[in-house]
Protein backbone atom coordinates (compact mmCIF):
# COMPACT_ATOMS: atom_id res chain seq x y z
CA UNK A 1 0.00 0.00 0.00
CA UNK A 2 1.69 3.37 -0.90
CA UNK A 3 2.19 5.61 1.88
CA UNK A 4 0.93 8.81 3.11
CA UNK A 5 2.76 11.86 2.38
CA UNK A 6 2.92 12.17 6.18
CA UNK A 7 3.57 8.64 6.67
CA UNK A 8 6.43 8.83 4.30
CA UNK A 9 8.16 11.91 5.72
CA UNK A 10 7.80 10.23 9.25
CA UNK A 11 10.03 7.33 7.57
CA UNK A 12 12.42 9.77 5.69
CA UNK A 13 12.80 11.85 8.83
CA UNK A 14 14.46 8.62 10.78
CA UNK A 15 16.74 7.93 8.66
CA UNK A 16 20.80 9.55 8.76
CA UNK A 17 21.23 12.66 6.97
CA UNK A 18 23.97 11.35 4.69
CA UNK A 19 21.94 8.52 3.46
CA UNK A 20 19.12 10.72 2.17
CA UNK A 21 22.16 13.70 0.85
CA UNK A 22 23.61 10.30 -1.23
CA UNK A 23 20.30 9.66 -2.66
CA UNK A 24 19.80 12.77 -3.79
CA UNK A 25 22.84 12.50 -5.42
CA UNK A 26 21.86 9.83 -7.48
CA UNK A 27 18.80 11.04 -8.80
CA UNK A 28 20.46 14.52 -9.42
CA UNK A 29 20.00 13.87 -13.14
CA UNK A 30 17.06 11.70 -13.54
CA UNK A 31 14.31 14.43 -14.27
CA UNK A 32 15.05 18.11 -15.22
CA UNK A 33 13.36 19.13 -11.91
CA UNK A 34 15.77 17.70 -9.13
CA UNK A 35 18.61 19.43 -9.64
CA UNK A 36 17.00 22.78 -9.31
CA UNK A 37 14.79 21.36 -6.29
CA UNK A 38 18.59 20.41 -4.62
CA UNK A 39 20.22 24.16 -5.19
CA UNK A 40 17.22 25.32 -3.71
CA UNK A 41 17.82 23.40 -0.44
CA UNK A 42 21.52 24.68 -0.21
CA UNK A 43 20.52 28.39 -0.67
CA UNK A 44 20.02 30.68 2.79
CA UNK A 45 16.59 32.52 2.83
CA UNK A 46 18.66 35.89 2.39
CA UNK A 47 19.96 34.66 -0.58
CA UNK A 48 16.79 33.33 -2.04
CA UNK A 49 15.46 37.08 -2.03
CA UNK A 50 18.69 38.21 -3.72
CA UNK A 51 18.22 35.77 -6.45
CA UNK A 52 14.26 36.54 -6.78
CA UNK A 53 15.46 40.44 -7.08
CA UNK A 54 18.65 39.77 -9.65
CA UNK A 55 16.08 37.01 -11.53
CA UNK A 56 13.41 39.64 -11.48
CA UNK A 57 15.54 42.28 -13.37
CA UNK A 58 17.23 39.65 -15.29
CA UNK A 59 13.52 38.97 -16.67
CA UNK A 60 12.35 42.62 -17.05
CA UNK A 61 15.25 43.43 -19.65
CA UNK A 62 14.00 40.69 -21.58
CA UNK A 63 16.57 38.01 -20.80
CA UNK A 64 14.75 35.11 -18.73
CA UNK A 65 12.24 32.65 -19.34
CA UNK A 66 8.76 31.99 -17.77
CA UNK A 67 10.29 28.68 -16.54
CA UNK A 68 13.00 30.59 -14.62
CA UNK A 69 10.41 32.76 -13.07
CA UNK A 70 8.55 29.96 -11.89
CA UNK A 71 11.44 28.55 -9.94
CA UNK A 72 12.85 31.77 -8.78
CA UNK A 73 8.64 32.37 -6.78
CA UNK A 74 9.41 28.80 -5.43
CA UNK A 75 12.14 29.64 -3.72
CA UNK A 76 10.62 32.07 -1.93
CA UNK A 77 8.22 29.41 -0.33
CA UNK A 78 10.64 29.79 2.44
CA UNK A 79 9.50 29.97 5.84
CA UNK A 80 12.94 31.37 6.88
CA UNK A 81 12.65 34.34 4.42
CA UNK A 82 12.03 37.95 6.26
CA UNK A 83 8.58 38.59 5.73
CA UNK A 84 9.06 42.28 5.30
CA UNK A 85 12.06 41.33 2.41
CA UNK A 86 9.38 38.76 0.92
CA UNK A 87 6.61 40.99 0.90
CA UNK A 88 8.51 43.69 -0.94
CA UNK A 89 10.12 41.68 -3.52
CA UNK A 90 6.56 40.12 -4.37
CA UNK A 91 5.28 44.21 -4.83
CA UNK A 92 7.75 44.61 -7.17
CA UNK A 93 7.16 41.48 -8.76
CA UNK A 94 3.64 42.98 -9.08
CA UNK A 95 4.54 46.62 -9.63
CA UNK A 96 6.28 44.84 -13.41
CA UNK A 97 3.08 43.28 -14.20
CA UNK A 98 2.59 45.31 -17.48
CA UNK A 99 6.42 44.68 -18.24
CA UNK A 100 6.51 40.87 -17.62
CA UNK A 101 3.22 39.97 -19.29
CA UNK A 102 3.59 41.87 -22.59
CA UNK A 103 7.32 39.74 -22.78
CA UNK A 104 6.07 36.14 -21.10
CA UNK A 105 2.81 36.10 -21.95
CA UNK A 106 1.98 34.05 -24.62
CA UNK A 107 0.42 31.31 -23.28
CA UNK A 108 -1.38 33.26 -20.54
CA UNK A 109 0.97 31.35 -18.04
CA UNK A 110 2.46 34.86 -16.81
CA UNK A 111 -0.82 35.61 -15.72
CA UNK A 112 -1.70 32.51 -13.97
CA UNK A 113 1.83 32.73 -12.07
CA UNK A 114 0.80 36.37 -10.64
CA UNK A 115 -3.08 35.26 -9.66
CA UNK A 116 -1.87 31.95 -8.17
CA UNK A 117 1.48 31.65 -6.43
CA UNK A 118 2.44 35.15 -6.53
CA UNK A 119 -0.94 36.34 -4.71
CA UNK A 120 -0.51 33.31 -1.57
CA UNK A 121 3.20 34.15 -1.93
CA UNK A 122 2.69 37.45 -0.90
CA UNK A 123 -0.70 37.46 1.51
CA UNK A 124 1.72 34.69 3.35
CA UNK A 125 4.32 37.46 3.89
CA UNK A 126 1.24 40.42 4.42
CA UNK A 127 0.09 37.85 7.53
CA UNK A 128 3.58 38.30 9.63
CA UNK A 129 3.91 42.14 9.23
CA UNK A 130 2.52 45.19 10.78
CA UNK A 131 -0.93 45.98 8.90
CA UNK A 132 0.06 49.37 8.32
CA UNK A 133 2.53 48.39 5.81
CA UNK A 134 0.55 46.38 3.88
CA UNK A 135 -2.64 48.64 3.95
CA UNK A 136 -0.04 51.38 2.65
CA UNK A 137 1.22 48.90 -0.31
CA UNK A 138 -2.22 47.49 -1.22
CA UNK A 139 -3.66 51.33 -1.41
CA UNK A 140 -0.79 52.22 -3.96
CA UNK A 141 -0.38 48.17 -5.68
CA UNK A 142 -4.19 48.82 -7.16
CA UNK A 143 -3.71 52.42 -9.13
CA UNK A 144 -3.65 51.41 -12.31
CA UNK A 145 -4.07 47.89 -12.69
CA UNK A 146 -4.03 47.43 -16.42
CA UNK A 147 -4.06 43.99 -16.68
CA UNK A 148 -6.18 42.82 -13.64
CA UNK A 149 -3.80 40.40 -12.40
CA UNK A 150 -3.13 43.01 -9.00
CA UNK A 151 -6.66 42.22 -7.90
CA UNK A 152 -5.67 38.83 -6.70
CA UNK A 153 -3.19 39.89 -4.66
CA UNK A 154 -6.07 42.45 -3.41
CA UNK A 155 -8.69 39.36 -2.60
CA UNK A 156 -6.00 37.13 -1.27
CA UNK A 157 -4.14 39.32 1.14
CA UNK A 158 -7.38 41.30 2.61
CA UNK A 159 -7.77 38.19 3.73
CA UNK A 160 -5.60 38.56 6.61
CA UNK A 161 -6.12 42.22 7.66
CA UNK A 162 -8.29 43.25 10.03
CA UNK A 163 -12.12 45.09 10.32
CA UNK A 164 -10.06 48.56 11.05
CA UNK A 165 -7.41 47.41 7.99
CA UNK A 166 -10.51 46.93 5.35
CA UNK A 167 -12.36 49.92 6.88
CA UNK A 168 -9.09 52.07 5.72
CA UNK A 169 -9.36 50.88 2.25
CA UNK A 170 -12.93 50.89 2.21
CA UNK A 171 -12.08 54.63 2.60
CA UNK A 172 -9.30 54.80 0.42
CA UNK A 173 -11.60 53.56 -2.42
CA UNK A 174 -13.94 55.62 -2.03
CA UNK A 175 -11.75 58.58 -1.82
CA UNK A 176 -10.15 60.73 -4.68
CA UNK A 177 -7.15 58.51 -5.11
CA UNK A 178 -9.13 55.98 -6.71
CA UNK A 179 -11.86 58.55 -8.57
CA UNK A 180 -10.35 58.09 -11.83
CA UNK A 181 -10.06 54.38 -11.47
CA UNK A 182 -13.05 52.29 -13.38
CA UNK A 183 -15.60 51.96 -11.33
CA UNK A 184 -16.26 48.25 -12.08
CA UNK A 185 -13.12 47.66 -10.56
CA UNK A 186 -13.31 49.44 -7.88
CA UNK A 187 -16.85 48.35 -7.39
CA UNK A 188 -14.70 44.79 -7.48
CA UNK A 189 -12.17 45.44 -4.71
CA UNK A 190 -14.81 47.01 -2.95
CA UNK A 191 -17.41 43.75 -3.08
CA UNK A 192 -14.31 41.74 -1.48
CA UNK A 193 -13.77 44.03 1.50
CA UNK A 194 -17.40 43.83 2.36
CA UNK A 195 -17.63 39.65 1.87
CA UNK A 196 -14.33 39.84 4.11
CA UNK A 197 -15.77 42.48 6.57
CA UNK A 198 -19.62 40.41 6.64
CA UNK A 199 -21.00 43.44 5.64
CA UNK A 200 -24.32 42.96 4.11
CA UNK A 201 -25.61 46.82 4.19
CA UNK A 202 -22.21 47.77 2.43
CA UNK A 203 -22.03 44.58 0.03
CA UNK A 204 -25.85 45.72 -1.32
CA UNK A 205 -24.55 49.39 -2.26
CA UNK A 206 -21.62 48.16 -3.75
CA UNK A 207 -23.33 45.42 -6.06
CA UNK A 208 -25.47 48.35 -7.35
CA UNK A 209 -22.68 50.81 -7.73
CA UNK A 210 -22.38 49.68 -12.04
CA UNK A 211 -26.13 48.70 -12.13
CA UNK A 212 -29.43 50.08 -11.70
CA UNK A 213 -30.69 46.75 -9.81
CA UNK A 214 -29.10 43.49 -8.01
CA UNK A 215 -29.51 40.66 -10.35
CA UNK A 216 -29.79 36.89 -9.33
CA UNK A 217 -26.12 36.21 -8.41
CA UNK A 218 -26.32 39.22 -6.61
CA UNK A 219 -29.18 38.06 -4.47
CA UNK A 220 -27.27 34.61 -3.98
CA UNK A 221 -23.97 36.61 -2.86
CA UNK A 222 -26.21 38.55 -0.02
CA UNK A 223 -27.84 35.42 0.62
CA UNK A 224 -24.68 33.39 1.25
CA UNK A 225 -23.32 36.48 3.71
CA UNK A 226 -26.30 36.13 6.03
CA UNK A 227 -26.11 32.05 5.69
CA UNK A 228 -22.36 32.49 6.62
CA UNK A 229 -23.31 35.20 9.67
CA UNK A 230 -26.24 32.78 10.83
CA UNK A 231 -29.02 34.84 9.45
CA UNK A 232 -31.13 31.68 8.48
CA UNK A 233 -34.39 33.69 7.95
CA UNK A 234 -32.56 36.90 6.59
CA UNK A 235 -30.89 34.61 3.81
CA UNK A 236 -34.13 32.91 2.62
CA UNK A 237 -35.65 36.48 2.71
CA UNK A 238 -32.94 37.81 -0.23
CA UNK A 239 -33.71 34.67 -1.76
CA UNK A 240 -36.91 35.30 -2.81
CA UNK A 241 -36.45 38.84 -3.14
CA UNK A 242 -34.87 38.24 -6.41
CA UNK A 243 -37.80 39.41 -8.99
CA UNK A 244 -36.48 36.80 -11.78
CA UNK A 245 -36.79 33.75 -8.93
CA UNK A 246 -33.96 32.58 -10.76
CA UNK A 247 -31.63 33.03 -7.81
CA UNK A 248 -34.19 29.98 -5.86
CA UNK A 249 -33.85 28.10 -9.04
CA UNK A 250 -30.13 26.83 -9.78
CA UNK A 251 -28.61 24.44 -7.56
CA UNK A 252 -26.67 27.12 -5.84
CA UNK A 253 -30.03 28.83 -4.62
CA UNK A 254 -31.54 25.43 -3.88
CA UNK A 255 -28.61 24.13 -1.52
CA UNK A 256 -28.87 27.29 0.22
CA UNK A 257 -32.79 27.30 1.15
CA UNK A 258 -32.20 23.92 2.24
CA UNK A 259 -29.67 24.84 4.57
CA UNK A 260 -31.55 27.54 5.90
CA UNK A 261 -34.70 26.09 6.17
CA UNK A 262 -32.62 22.98 7.84
CA UNK A 263 -31.23 25.05 10.52
CA UNK A 264 -34.80 26.85 11.36
CA UNK A 265 -36.04 23.86 12.10
CA UNK A 266 -38.23 23.79 9.21
CA UNK A 267 -38.76 20.23 8.83
CA UNK A 268 -41.52 19.81 6.05
CA UNK A 269 -40.54 22.39 3.95
CA UNK A 270 -36.80 21.61 4.04
CA UNK A 271 -37.94 17.88 3.45
CA UNK A 272 -39.89 19.18 0.25
CA UNK A 273 -37.31 21.84 -0.83
CA UNK A 274 -34.35 18.74 -0.83
CA UNK A 275 -36.27 16.44 -3.18
CA UNK A 276 -37.43 18.92 -5.60
CA UNK A 277 -33.80 19.62 -5.99
CA UNK A 278 -33.01 15.84 -6.55
CA UNK A 279 -36.06 15.42 -8.64
CA UNK A 280 -34.81 18.87 -10.70
CA UNK A 281 -31.52 16.35 -11.41
CA UNK A 282 -32.03 12.77 -10.44
CA UNK A 283 -28.54 10.98 -10.17
CA UNK A 284 -27.12 8.24 -7.98
CA UNK A 285 -24.78 10.92 -6.35
CA UNK A 286 -27.87 13.37 -5.60
CA UNK A 287 -29.74 10.24 -4.29
CA UNK A 288 -27.53 9.54 -1.58
CA UNK A 289 -27.43 13.44 -0.88
CA UNK A 290 -30.75 13.77 -0.53
CA UNK A 291 -30.86 10.23 1.91
CA UNK A 292 -28.45 12.36 4.16
CA UNK A 293 -30.49 15.44 3.67
CA UNK A 294 -33.31 13.88 5.00
CA UNK A 295 -32.37 10.38 6.95
CA UNK A 296 -31.11 7.08 5.92
CA UNK A 297 -34.29 5.78 7.90
CA UNK A 298 -36.22 7.14 4.72
CA UNK A 299 -34.09 5.35 1.98
CA UNK A 300 -36.54 2.64 1.22
CA UNK A 301 -39.33 5.59 0.98
CA UNK A 302 -37.16 7.47 -0.82
CA UNK A 303 -35.97 4.37 -3.05
CA UNK A 304 -40.08 4.01 -3.96
CA UNK A 305 -40.95 7.52 -4.60
CA UNK A 306 -37.98 7.98 -6.94
CA UNK A 307 -38.99 4.61 -8.93
CA UNK A 308 -42.42 5.67 -9.17
CA UNK A 309 -41.76 9.39 -9.99
CA UNK A 310 -39.10 9.04 -12.63
CA UNK A 311 -40.29 9.85 -16.48
CA UNK A 312 -41.23 6.86 -18.52
CA UNK A 313 -42.10 8.57 -21.60
CA UNK A 314 -38.61 10.47 -22.54
CA UNK A 315 -35.39 8.78 -21.95
CA UNK A 316 -32.55 9.27 -19.75
CA UNK A 317 -29.66 7.27 -19.33
CA UNK A 318 -28.75 8.72 -15.65
CA UNK A 319 -32.34 7.71 -14.77
CA UNK A 320 -32.15 3.84 -16.05
CA UNK A 321 -28.47 4.28 -13.97
CA UNK A 322 -30.20 5.58 -10.81
CA UNK A 323 -33.29 2.18 -11.06
CA UNK A 324 -30.08 0.23 -11.30
CA UNK A 325 -28.94 1.75 -8.31
CA UNK A 326 -31.90 1.66 -6.38
CA UNK A 327 -32.56 -1.79 -7.37
CA UNK A 328 -35.23 -1.71 -9.48
CA UNK A 329 -33.15 -3.91 -12.56
CA UNK A 330 -36.29 -5.01 -13.98
CA UNK A 331 -38.07 -1.41 -14.51
CA UNK A 332 -34.47 -0.02 -15.48
CA UNK A 333 -34.09 -2.92 -18.41
CA UNK A 334 -37.90 -1.94 -19.34
CA UNK A 335 -37.54 1.47 -19.04
CA UNK A 336 -34.23 1.12 -22.04
CA UNK A 337 -36.32 -1.45 -24.40
CA UNK A 338 -39.43 0.73 -24.10
CA UNK A 339 -37.15 3.73 -25.57
CA UNK A 340 -34.77 2.07 -27.23
CA UNK A 341 -35.65 4.75 -30.07
CA UNK A 342 -34.76 7.71 -28.03
CA UNK A 343 -30.89 6.77 -27.15
CA UNK A 344 -29.40 8.98 -29.96
CA UNK A 345 -30.42 12.19 -27.37
CA UNK A 346 -28.13 10.31 -24.41
CA UNK A 347 -25.03 12.04 -23.48
CA UNK A 348 -22.21 9.74 -24.99
CA UNK A 349 -20.52 9.09 -21.39
CA UNK A 350 -23.84 8.51 -19.18
CA UNK A 351 -24.95 5.73 -22.22
CA UNK A 352 -21.69 3.97 -21.77
CA UNK A 353 -21.94 4.07 -18.00
CA UNK A 354 -25.44 2.69 -18.42
CA UNK A 355 -24.44 -0.10 -21.07
CA UNK A 356 -21.71 -1.13 -18.45
CA UNK A 357 -24.49 -0.99 -15.88
CA UNK A 358 -26.52 -3.15 -17.31
CA UNK A 359 -24.07 -5.75 -18.69
CA UNK A 360 -23.20 -6.55 -15.31
CA UNK A 361 -26.77 -6.43 -14.07
CA UNK A 362 -27.10 -9.51 -16.39
CA UNK A 363 -29.60 -7.28 -18.43
CA UNK A 364 -28.09 -8.83 -21.85
CA UNK A 365 -31.50 -7.46 -23.91
CA UNK A 366 -30.83 -3.78 -23.07
CA UNK A 367 -27.23 -3.93 -22.95
CA UNK A 368 -26.82 -4.89 -26.46
CA UNK A 369 -29.32 -2.22 -27.38
CA UNK A 370 -27.00 0.49 -25.75
CA UNK A 371 -23.32 -0.97 -27.03
CA UNK A 372 -25.17 -1.16 -30.53
CA UNK A 373 -25.95 2.22 -30.38
CA UNK A 374 -22.68 3.28 -29.13
CA UNK A 375 -20.75 1.55 -31.31
CA UNK A 376 -22.87 2.88 -34.01
CA UNK A 377 -22.91 6.64 -33.02
CA UNK A 378 -18.85 6.74 -32.86
CA UNK A 379 -18.82 4.91 -36.81
CA UNK A 380 -21.59 7.11 -38.24
CA UNK A 381 -19.84 10.21 -36.97
CA UNK A 382 -16.52 8.88 -38.40
CA UNK A 383 -14.64 9.36 -34.89
CA UNK A 384 -11.36 7.75 -36.00
CA UNK A 385 -9.45 8.61 -33.14
CA UNK A 386 -12.54 6.94 -30.86
CA UNK A 387 -12.54 3.87 -33.17
CA UNK A 388 -10.87 1.90 -30.58
CA UNK A 389 -13.75 2.40 -28.21
CA UNK A 390 -16.08 1.45 -30.83
CA UNK A 391 -13.54 -2.01 -31.28
CA UNK A 392 -14.16 -2.41 -27.56
CA UNK A 393 -18.15 -2.28 -27.95
CA UNK A 394 -17.47 -4.68 -31.00
CA UNK A 395 -15.87 -7.17 -28.87
CA UNK A 396 -18.53 -6.99 -25.86
CA UNK A 397 -21.05 -7.50 -28.27
CA UNK A 398 -19.36 -10.53 -29.58
CA UNK A 399 -19.61 -11.85 -26.17
CA UNK A 400 -22.79 -10.96 -25.13
CA UNK A 401 -25.09 -11.12 -28.19
CA UNK A 402 -26.90 -14.46 -29.36
CA UNK A 403 -27.04 -12.60 -32.89
CA UNK A 404 -24.37 -10.91 -33.28
CA UNK A 405 -23.30 -12.68 -36.08
CA UNK A 406 -26.63 -12.43 -38.09
CA UNK A 407 -25.96 -7.98 -36.69
CA UNK A 408 -22.09 -7.84 -38.26
CA UNK A 409 -23.19 -8.08 -41.82
CA UNK A 410 -25.74 -5.07 -41.71
CA UNK A 411 -23.14 -3.00 -40.28
CA UNK A 412 -20.31 -4.06 -42.56
CA UNK A 413 -23.03 -2.97 -44.84
CA UNK A 414 -23.05 0.49 -43.30
CA UNK A 415 -20.02 0.91 -42.26
CA UNK A 416 -17.37 -0.93 -44.71
CA UNK A 417 -15.78 1.86 -45.64
CA UNK A 418 -14.10 2.48 -41.72
CA UNK A 419 -11.06 0.31 -42.71
CA UNK A 420 -9.07 1.47 -39.62
CA UNK A 421 -11.83 0.12 -37.35
CA UNK A 422 -12.36 -2.53 -39.04
CA UNK A 423 -8.37 -4.08 -38.36
CA UNK A 424 -8.83 -3.11 -34.57
CA UNK A 425 -11.60 -5.49 -34.72
CA UNK A 426 -9.43 -8.25 -36.86
CA UNK A 427 -6.55 -8.07 -34.46
CA UNK A 428 -8.69 -8.77 -31.72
Amino acid sequence: MEASSEALLEQLSQLPSRKLAAALIELRYAADCIEPAIERLLVNPEEKVTRFRSGLQKALSGGSNIHRLKTLLLELNDPGIDPASGFSALVEFFKNDETLIEEYDDDGSVGYLFEGSAAELLAGFASRLDEEVVVEALEDLLLHDEYLVRAAAWHRVTRELSPGSLRRLESTLKGPKYSSESPRRVANLLESLATHLGDSVMLETTLTMTKPALGPDDSLKLAQMHLDKGEFQSALERLDADPSGKASDGYKGRDLRIRCLKELGRTAEHFLASWERFIAYPTVDDFEKLVQEIGEEYRDKLSTKVAESLPHTEFHALNASLLLHLGYTEEAERYVLENCQKLEHSFYGHLADLANLLKCRGKRQAAVICYRHLLEDILARGKSKAYHYAAEYYRILKEIDPEHLSYVPALRARHGRKYSFWEMVEKG
